[in-house]
Parts: structure tokens; sequence; C-alpha cells
């Protein structure tokens, strides 16, 4: 069964969007398309199931898809990074720009000499042993070889940094040597053993959000702001999330 992605039909690179039954508005247009079609029928419905601006301006010597992520059932869900002979590139459905479904495709800065190196973190990163690609564009100053996500979909982290990027924009913080950084699944905020951190919905920057604290301060301090986050949460929940960050 075939899915939304990237294909190399008669030598043109293609994003093919499959969706499931119904009518669906991209760019000016809007089309009906039955369940996702089967392998025999792609030649018969090609003219079909993708649009002219989605013949991407890619060669298609080597072409290979590095990683994709998609959901039938959305518009603005699918992301990858596909690879041909000489260029590395990010692709997305974007809903950020004036058309609505728009495809966007950014070609990296990386060399085919090290796209055996890449390493996918998720479906917006990439790392290779010396740089990380957000988006298709390389992040100046992080370090590629401690770059992880963390527990908490808000943050990512390195040696020297914590970083957020909210709303397609970049901030961080730098680390304290001396400190450890504590994160909280779903939490919109991090802490150190001295001070709380809160990416800010406002301006999306990670700003301190409590004075200078210690020890056992620390720990009250986390449970509070959990309750706030969630007053769903009862407080014995609250403690068992705030001893999961110890």
């Amino acid at each position: 069964m075939n899915i939304t992605g990237i294909y190399n039909i008669n030598n043109q690179v293609v994003l093919k969007r499959f969706y499931k039954r119904g009518f669906y508005e991209l760019s000016n247009y809007s089309f009906n398309i039955p369940e996702i079609p089967s392998e025999e029928t792609v030649e018969q419905l090609k003219n079909e199931v993708f649009l002219k601006e989605d013949i991407l301006a890619i060669d298609s010597d080597g072409l290979e898809t590095v990683y994709q992520f998609f959901d039938d059932n959305s518009l603005k869900s699918y992301t990858a990074w596909i690879k041909n002979k000489n260029h590395l590139y990010y692709i997305s459905i974007s809903y950020k720009t004036k058309s609505f479904g728009e495809v966007v495709v950014k070609k990296t800065s990386l060399k085919p000499k090290f796209f055996d190196e890449i390493e996918v973190i998720d479906k917006d990163f990439i790392t290779t042993k010396k740089d990380v690609f957000y988006l298709g564009k390389k992040i100046v100053g992080a370090d590629a070889v401690s770059f992880q996500k963390t527990i908490c979909d808000s943050f990512y982290e390195d040696e020297n940094r914590v970083l957020s990027f909210s709303n397609f924009r970049i901030d961080f913080i730098e680390k304290q040597k001396e400190l450890t950084y504590f994160f909280v699944p779903k939490c919109s905020c991090f802490a150190s053993q001295h001070f709380i951190y809160s990416l800010d919905n406002w301006t999306d920057k990670i700003k301190q959000v409590s004075g200078d604290f210690s020890g056992s301060i620390f720990f009250t301090e986390l449970e509070t702001i959990i309750s706030l986050l969630y007053p769903e949460l009862s407080k014995k929940e609250c403690i068992i999330w705030r001893e999961k960050v110890g």
C-alpha cells in the first residue's frame, strides 16, 4: 500500500499525497481520491494524487529517503529528510506560508562525504559527527556529539546549552557546568538545583522564573509549577512527577 512520501516517477522527484476518502484543499485546488491505492494502480492514479507544484526541482540521481514522518489525516504533518547524489534536503508540507499546504524544500549545506554520518534525532533534527541541523539549517554553536531531545517536547540539550524551538524560533541558555538540569514530560519548564526556567508563550524565549534557591526548596517549587500547569493532576500525581525529576 502507498503512503504519502517522496517518489521517483519518470526521473522526476514528486511528493505524492495520499489521504483518506474525502475532499482536501491543497493550495487553490481540491480533489477527491479513494482509500490508499495499491501499487498496481499508481500509474493510473498519478495525475490525480499529486499537483503540478508537488513535482520538486530535485535531481533524482541517487534519490533516497533518509527519514519521513506523516499522518494521512492531516495536511500539515508531513516532513522528510531526503538525499540524492549531491545534496541533503529537508522537505515539509507547510502551513505557515501564504499558500496553505505548500511544499517547502530546503537544501542543506551538508556535503555528500558526510551523508554516512547522518543520525536522525526526530522529524525536524538530524546530526552528523560535527553539526546539528534544524529544518535543514545548521545550528551554529550546537555540540553534535551530545545533542539530544529531552523527555520534554519543548526542550533539547547538549553539553553546553538547553535549547527551545517554539514556533520555529530558536532560543537557548548556557548551562552552568557545576549544575545538573532536570526536565519533566509535557511541562514547559525545567530546573537546575538552583533555578527554575520556563518557556514564555508570548516571546518563545526561555526565562528564569525563580530566585536563587537550593535543596528541598527546588522540589517544592517544581511541584507547585506542575500543579499550576496541570490543574487536573492530583497532589499525589504532582508529587510523583516531582520525584521522577529527582
